[in-house]
Formats: C-alpha cells, sequence, structure tokens
C-alpha cells in the first residue's frame, strides 16, 4: 500500500509540473516573447516604407527636412545656401528649393561642424560659415570643398566666444558678430584680422547689457547677433538684447542708432540690406497664443522666433526675402 501511495503522489506532481509549462509555453507564445509555430505564423508583413529624404526642400511646409536652421544665404546666381544648425550641415538648394548638394557632420575636424549658425557667400560665391560651437570660421567653395579656417575660443584678436552672425562686404572682407565677447571683428577674405569694435553695454556702439532680468531675453544671446553690410560698405549690426539696430562705417565708426519707426523692435536677431540700402529687420514682436507665422513677423511667446534673413538681387522686387520658423523648421520665401 505504501508504494502504490507514493507512485499516486509523484504522478500528481509531474501532471501539474507538466500542465505548468504548457500554460506558460502559450502565454509567451501569444505575448510574443516566443515565435508560434509555423502552423500558427501570421503573413509576414510588408516593410515599412523609406521615410522622405532629409535634404528635400520641394513641400517647404513638411518639418523634418532641417532641424533647427538659423542661417541662410543666397549666392548672385539665386542659390541659397542653409546652416542646417541641429544637422551639423550645410544645404545648398536651387531658388525653387530643388536639393543640389550638403556637407558637414558633428565635430571639429576641417569640415565638421558644431550648431553652425551664421553663414556668407561673397561674390566669388565662396562660403563663409560661423561654426559658433567650435568657435571659428570656417571658409568653403559654392560646392562644400574646405578651403581655410581661423579663430580658436578666446577673447583675443582673431578669436572667438560663440559667434553667431556674418556677413561678407563687396572686397570680400568678412564681419563675425563675436556675440558673448560683445563686438563685431573684421577680416580679410583669407581670415586675416583687421579691426575689431564694441564692447558691452547699451551706449553707442556697444552691444547687449548686463543685468538682464526681463523674460524676453530667456535663452537670447547677450550681443549682437544678426549683421549685413551694404554697397558702400557699411555694417547694420542687430543689437538683440538692447532692442536695436546700429549702423558702423567699414571700419567700426558708429553712425547711427534706431530703436523705433512705428513699432518699437523686440529682440532684433535678423538684419539684411538691398541693393537700394532698404534695411530689413527680423523682429520678433510679442504676439501672445496667436500662432501667428506670416508676413515678416511673428509670435516670440509662442516660441515662433524669425532668425536670420537674406536678400538677393539689386532691389526688393526682384530679391527675396528668406526667413525661418523655429518650430516647423523650414524656409519662408516672401
Amino acid at each position: 500500500m505504501k508504494r502504490k501511495r507514493v507512485i499516486q503522489i509523484f504522478l500528481t506532481e509531474q501532471a501539474v509540473y507538466l500542465f505548468t509549462l504548457s500554460c506558460l509555453f502559450i502565454l509567451f507564445c501569444l505575448s510574443g516573447l516566443l515565435p508560434l509555430p509555423v502552423a500558427w505564423s501570421e503573413p509576414a508583413s510588408e516593410p515599412a516604407a523609406e521615410p522622405p529624404p532629409q535634404f528635400a526642400w520641394k513641400i517647404p511646409t513638411v518639418k523634418w527636412y532641417f532641424a533647427y536652421p538659423q542661417g541662410v544665404a543666397v549666392d548672385g546666381n539665386g542659390n541659397v545656401y542653409v546652416a542646417d544648425t541641429d544637422n551639423s550641415r550645410i544645404q545648398k538648394f536651387s531658388s525653387d528649393g530643388t536639393f543640389l548638394v550638403t556637407w558637414g557632420s558633428e565635430g571639429s575636424e576641417n569640415g565638421q561642424f558644431l550648431k553652425p549658425y551664421g553663414i556668407a557667400v561673397d561674390g566669388n560665391g565662396n562660403v563663409y560659415v560661423a561654426d559658433t560651437g567650435n568657435s571659428r570660421i570656417q571658409k568653403f567653395s559654392s560646392d562644400g570643398v574646405f578651403l581655410t579656417t581661423w579663430g580658436s575660443k578666446g577673447s583675443e584678436d582673431g578669436q572667438f566666444f560663440w559667434p553667431y552672425g556674418i556677413a561678407v562686404d563687396g572686397s570680400g572682407n568678412v564681419y563675425v558678430a563675436d556675440t558673448e565677447n560683445h563686438r563685431i571683428q573684421k577680416f580679410s577674405p583669407d581670415g586675416g584680422f583687421l579691426t575689431k569694435w564694441g564692447s558691452k553695454g547699451s551706449g553707442n556702439g556697444q552691444f547687449g547689457r548686463s543685468g538682464l532680468t526681463d523674460l524676453k531675453f530667456f535663452g537670447s544671446p547677450s550681443g549682437p547677433f544678426g549683421l549685413a553690410v551694404d554697397r558702400n560698405g557699411n555694417v547694420y549690426v542687430a543689437d538683440t538684447c538692447n532692442d536695436r539696430i546700429e549702423k558702423f562705417s567699414p571700419d567700426g565708426g558708429f553712425l547711427t542708432t534706431w530703436r523705433e519707426y512705428g513699432d518699437s523692435l523686440y529682440v532684433p536677431s535678423g538684419v539684411a540690406v538691398d541693393g537700394n540700402g532698404n534695411v530689413y529687420v527680423a523682429d520678433n514682436i510679442p504676439i501672445i497664443d496667436t500662432g501667428e507665422v506670416g508676413g515678416y513677423r511673428a509670435s516670440y511667446d509662442n516660441t515662433t522666433a524669425f532668425i536670420n534673413l537674406a536678400l538677393t538681387g539689386s532691389s526688393w522686387p526682384s530679391g527675396d526675402l528668406m526667413d525661418r520658423e523655429m518650430d516647423s523648421s523650414i524656409i519662408l520665401v516672401g
């Protein structure tokens, strides 16, 4: 009797064990942790379609074509160059947005970028890029071939601390908004230092100001941001934190300033000049909760801000005003 009882107990434990394993197997299969047997398999689904190319610009309203683009410039043939900032690259397009070429990647080697912001093109088609995060300027051919570079982080002549804006005059001289050093620096086409001007403050010829407490300055550069040069070599600077535009001679002599024409300027970040000397300002007017993206002003408090401008052609009717919209990462042409 004892032997029979032991066998019965053993068989009962074995049955429980097998039943538990069967339940776990079915549970794992249904949850996808184990592949189903062939007889239960679903037909293989079609592979997901590849996303559109990152560099297309045929439909400007599609968001993924750029990642936080901050700078735009136009050459004499109407080709458009975009500083695709968070993608650490430059993209070149025809005037209608057809992709032509791209270059750059994240890094600090020649031809690489770390948050490129400003971009400018000279009369020969050479492209100058303010490689902001690497505190330097890089020069390329029109197709992205690296030519030269200059600058390093610091406050000495030829050094930079977060350079944002860049412009080139008719002689090929290069002007750089050395933003966090609160000054403008001027160089020869190959990077030779020529002159500088500016300091921190709100007086004539100064940029930015200390002791900022207004919420409108949150996340804004504390020094000069955008700049442009007219056909006479005069330099226009967007003095962002002082809500004004300042005008200088080619060597930095202060000429004039303005902050009010109709409405007050509000954290102006970009400036451009056409062939007739008309000045266009990217004015971040404070419109709250309107979602307004149109014309040449946008909502600052609604995280929509125009950053940079570029003009092509000898006058406004034949030129384009191009700008960048923060949330949508698109290029607007007006």
